[in-house]
């Protein structure tokens, strides 16, 4: 019988908690994905019951949250060790769950060709969105601050950092949640001029 990652073309490493890492692999180069657990010696599959593929996005302790296709739609998923929780932003086309620290799962949905972050807790999603951007996408959390990047019209993608509670009194209010109020914080550009040969800038 052959090992499970003996049949694997690709591999994506995306989360880690401890000595537990998740991602997702594809068995041919066109295929669907499907979602891994590795604790250091052992690779487990994880995949949500009944669902065309799987990703795992991002572990904390016991819980895994990531994406997962039922029919032609995609959704988020958070699990527990036993079992699966189904996440749907209200009138999105597509949800996807990225990050997990204690019990807030954080992500990014997809509505009308656009894309926002969202923060899920207890049932409540509570989106979050810089001013006057085309798309936000929310991707790691720890803690009470999140990370991402997002981008307006045609610019480049900027990379952001969110906090719950205000350094200067100037930061652009992203979203409210559980009594917090989130705030932007940091911006870091995330695309670099490439060198010519001559060691100039392009």
């Amino acid at each position: 019988m052959k090992l499970i990652w003996e049949i694997w073309v690709n591999t994506y490493a995306y989360g880690i908690s401890g000595n537990t890492e998740v991602g997702f692999y594809t068995t041919s180069s066109t295929g669907p994905s499907y979602g891994y657990i590795y604790n250091g010696s052992t690779y487990q599959s994880l995949n949500v019951p009944g669902s065309v593929q799987t990703r795992a996005y991002g572990i904390s302790g016991n819980n895994i949250v990531g994406m997962y296709q039922g029919g032609s739609t995609l959704y988020g998923f958070l699990y527990n060790g036993f079992s699966f929780l189904q996440l749907a932003v209200p009138g999105a086309t597509a949800t996807f769950a990225t990050g997990i620290s204690g019990n807030n799962v954080l992500g990014y949905y997809e509505e009308n060709g656009d894309y926002y972050g969202y923060l899920y807790n207890n049932g409540n999603y509570t989106t979050i969105s810089v001013p006057n951007a085309t798309s936000t996408i929310t991707w790691g959390i720890e803690n009470d601050t999140i990370v991402g990047s997002y981008y307006v019209g045609s610019s480049p993608t900027v990379g952001l950092e969110i906090v719950p509670s205000p350094e200067p009194s100037t930061l652009a209010i992203i979203g409210t949640s559980a009594g917090m109020i989130w705030f932007l914080r940091r911006e870091k550009r995330l695309f670099y001029r490439r060198k010519s040969r001559d060691g100039g800038r392009k």
